[in-house]
């Protein structure tokens, strides 16, 4: 009997296709022409179908939770990996349904539990009570801002996506659970709030207002900084900020 806990998984076979020319792996599917050629990605070459190399693969499937549908654990149904974490989706409702982090299989929702642990405790900087906050400079923080940003633009779609190049990023954690996380860069020399979210069973907490307070400490210190789009939530902390700091929107 499977816990509720465990994810349901099973072997099975199934048929991979290969390049009859150069052995490339196209993986458990081809794109087909008209003519019913595929093209290799590795030596650019035309083949036909029938003349495409196929092997058997002993590979692990799960069932998905919304439709019940079980689909293989393999790189084709494996999308936008970070890191050291591969997140698997139906291949039916495109639910998730499992992850591979490191070498350990996992439900979806036990990705932040499971990421969190394998922080370094003395990058942790204290915000307030149970609450700390670390620079997402390592894969397992970067992990846990961007599994926490497509929550948050699943709720808001004005959010972007999060990325090193463009954004410096706080994760805020509470009793060693992830929480949350503020994004910022600057522009012009001005330091500019881009995203704030706190997971909802974390909200009403003061956790946004004591981090935005310590956000406009560390880096608004000539008085101004700037903030993208700001829920209400958000426009109803920085009132209290109005009269000691001049404050640019975007």
């Amino acid at each position: 009997m499977k816990s509720k806990h465990s994810l349901d998984l099973k072997r099975a076979t199934i048929e991979m296709f290969k390049c009859p020319e150069c052995m490339f792996n196209f993986g458990s599917s081809v794109l087909l022409g008209d003519d019913s050629t595929v093209q290799c990605w590795k030596c650019n070459k035309r083949h036909h179908f029938d003349h495409l190399v196929i092997f058997p693969k002993r590979i692990l499937e799960a069932k998905c939770e919304n439709c019940r549908r079980r689909s293989p654990l393999i790189e084709d149904y494996c999308f936008n990996p970070v890191y050291n974490l591969r997140v698997f989706q139906c291949s039916k409702c495109l639910q998730e349904i499992a992850a591979r982090y490191g070498r350990r299989l996992i439900r979806p929702q036990d990705i932040l539990r499971s990421v969190a642990s394998n922080l370094n405790q003395d990058s942790y900087f204290s915000l307030f009570g149970d609450f700390v906050w670390l620079n997402a400079k390592s894969g397992n923080e970067w992990i846990l801002a961007d599994r926490m940003n497509k929550m948050a633009k699943s709720e808001n779609t004005g959010f972007k996506t999060l990325n090193q190049d463009d954004f410096n990023v706080w994760v805020v954690l509470a009793n060693g659970n992830a929480a949350g996380y503020i994004a910022h860069n600057t522009k012009q020399g001005l330091p500019i709030l881009r995203q704030l979210y706190i997971l909802p069973e974390y909200r009403n907490q003061g956790i946004a207002s004591k981090l935005i307070e310590t956000w406009i400490e560390e880096y608004a210190t000539n008085g101004k900084f700037g903030i993208e789009d700001p829920v209400p939530a958000t426009q109803r902390i920085l009132k209290s900020y109005e009269a000691s700091h001049e404050i640019f929107f975007e």
